[in-house]
């Protein structure tokens, strides 16, 4: 049968998400159109954490050529604590954003650069046009969350460092590449907050007079304009995921800035949402399996998130009683981050996984801290090893499995840690 549309996949937002799915696509043989709005990449710097820099380095992203910075000290300023332990690199998100954009031209995806008024024709349409990304309805929200953020720009004052700090209203991020620019952000509860758009000057000066952390690295350098406001309240959208229709990204789920890095994120989640994707096109049969696991991929990791934040709430108790600490310390729940992986039975469950670039159901195991199911570890599928002879030796194993004896080590060492001789099927 043929396509009646000249495009496969209509992707609606070119951010981090958009652009890296529609490159997965487009790779793939898929004919995608991309539809942004020219110039909307983010205007501002970003921190990347290592690890998030080695998640893009191996998705085949070097970020090194639109960083504003190489890794800087963070000072921390948080639970009557002051350290400088981690560090971070600034990411300039608007060169940044506009490469993964050529990238994705580069792969072959037709991008149009104009304002979406209406849906594009094609088989399947995926919305990534993150937190403004029109939501019809939403199955879990957190406490409303602003942030306000200010440029500022003058002599270079210092070697440069990244801080975080917490104060009774909520928190600060604050940027210092030192060149002589600043990006100040301040995490604030909107309902606590006069937020009328006219008074946001006002309330940023008074916030910031709050927080004498930044008294010093300010010293110098003049506001660039007015602050502006945007959401950052974490978010998970109830329409996830049909036959021709897809969320990707902030669309999907948004976190909150403490408790994760949405960048971060994109990039893990592009080639499942490629995988979902071309399920949902070319096995109509798994279509089911397909929104199945892309739907507890997203609640999975943005309750991972919600409880990552929680907990480092929790840990700032000077403003315990203050309204925007009150409103996040127990939200969204009180469960821990991960499970205990003995605090329930293991078991053997069928379940939707990405095979090849496809969502295949297969035997996984399924443990407390895994409620997806882990299908491989080093290399080695877990059901199989745990099924195979007793009596076959490590080396023998590793020939039947293709992988080294050193693989099927760590693959026993991880299923014995886990009581997991014998386990009951379900």
């Amino acid at each position: 049968m043929s396509n009646p549309t000249p495009y496969d996949i209509a992707i609606l937002g070119g951010g981090p998400a958009g652009a890296l799915t529609a490159s997965h696509l487009a790779a793939r043989g898929y004919h995608v159109l991309l539809q942004t709005l020219p110039g909307h990449q983010a205007k501002h710097l970003e921190g990347l954490a290592p690890r998030a820099i080695e998640r893009l380095r191996g998705a085949g992203i070097d970020p090194t050529p639109y960083m504003a910075s190489g890794p800087l000290p963070r000072a921390a300023h948080w639970g009557g604590l002051a350290n400088r332990h981690n560090q971070e690199a600034l990411v300039d998100r608007a060169r940044f954003d506009a490469h993964l954009l050529e990238d994705a031209r580069a792969a072959g995806v037709t991008i149009q650069e104009t304002r979406v008024t209406a849906t594009p024709q094609a088989r399947l349409v995926i919305e990534a046009r993150g937190r403004q990304a029109p939501r019809r309805a939403v199955a879990l929200r957190g406490p409303h969350t602003v942030a306000l953020v200010r440029q500022y720009n003058g002599a270079a004052n210092h070697n440069g460092e990244t801080l975080l700090a917490a104060a009774a209203f909520g928190w600060v991020w604050a940027a210092f590449p030192g060149d002589g620019r600043a990006t100040v952000q301040l995490i604030v509860d909107a309902e606590a907050e006069d937020m009328d758009r006219h008074s946001l000057t006002r309330l940023f000066e008074a916030r910031l007079a709050d927080c004498p952390e930044l008294t010093h690295p300010l010293a110098g350098l003049t506001p660039i304009g007015p602050p502006r406001a945007r959401d950052a309240g974490a978010v998970l959208a109830a329409d996830l995921a049909s036959a021709d229709h897809l969320r990707i990204g902030d669309a999907a789920f948004a976190i909150d800035p403490l408790a994760g890095h949405g960048l971060y994120e994109a990039i893990g989640g592009a080639r499942a949402a490629a995988a979902v994707a071309a399920t949902l096109l070319d096995r109509p049969d798994d279509r089911d399996l397909a929104i199945r696991f892309h739907e507890a991929r997203a609640r999975d990791a943005f309750l991972r998130h919600a409880r990552m934040g929680r907990d480092f709430y929790r840990m700032e108790t000077r403003f315990a009683e203050a309204p925007f600490w009150r409103a996040r310390r127990d939200w969204p729940d009180d469960a821990p981050i991960h499970a205990s992986p003995l605090s329930a039975p293991p078991q053997v469950a069928l379940m939707p996984a990405n095979i090849d670039g496809y969502i295949e159901e297969r035997e996984v195991i399924v443990t407390a801290d895994h409620p997806r199911g882990i299908l491989s570890i080093a290399g080695v599928a877990l059901v199989p090893l745990l099924k195979a002879p007793p009596d076959r030796t490590a080396a023998e194993l590793a020939t039947d499995f293709a992988v080294s004896e050193d693989s099927i080590h760590i693959a026993r060492d991880w299923l014995a840690r886990r009581g997991l001789s014998a386990v009951p099927a379900r």
